[in-house]
């Protein structure tokens, strides 16, 4: 907003007035606050509806930046968040499964094709992982598939 020096000489609470307008102005002009300020857009998962034979992971393009924490989500319903900060090793045996080492948990991922998972990990850019019933995949080697996850908490 451009301010007149004859708008600026007006009392205090007329000038604080037109400030704030003008600043609500901008703001709604410029769409979501979020989006303008952060370095990627706002991510939107399709939470729990999404099915293995849909997707067994989500991975941020190359321009979104890095994920803060891995979302496992069972087979179950429960879900446990585990930082990327916390994360200090993985182990990819393709024959057998993902070994992720955190800081007091162990996560283990057994699946088929794990590989693109694997390096989606690697670079912090996995979103949340599903564990699928093996039973409801349709039976294409090529897509990934996370059979089992087992959490195991260090004591």
């Amino acid at each position: 907003c451009v301010h007149s020096a004859k708008s600026m000489i007006g009392s205090a609470s007329e000038s604080s007035h037109e400030l704030n307008s003008c600043a609500r102005r901008n703001m709604s002009d410029s769409g979501d606050i979020t989006t303008k300020y952060a370095h990627r857009p706002i991510v939107r998962s399709r939470g729990m509806e999404t099915t293995a034979a849909e997707q067994a992971y989500s991975v941020l393009s190359a321009n979104q930046g890095h994920e803060l924490m891995l979302d496992v989500r069972l087979k179950t319903g429960d879900r446990v968040a585990l930082p990327y900060s916390y994360l200090s090793r993985i182990e990819f045996d393709p024959s057998a499964a993902l070994l992720l080492d955190f800081t007091a948990t162990r996560l283990t991922i057994r699946g088929r094709n794990l590989g693109p998972l694997y390096n989606g990990l690697l670079m912090h850019k996995v979103t949340w992982i599903q564990e699928s019933d093996p039973m409801n995949q349709a039976d294409v080697d090529t897509t990934t598939l996370i059979s089992g996850v087992q959490i195991d908490n260090g004591s």
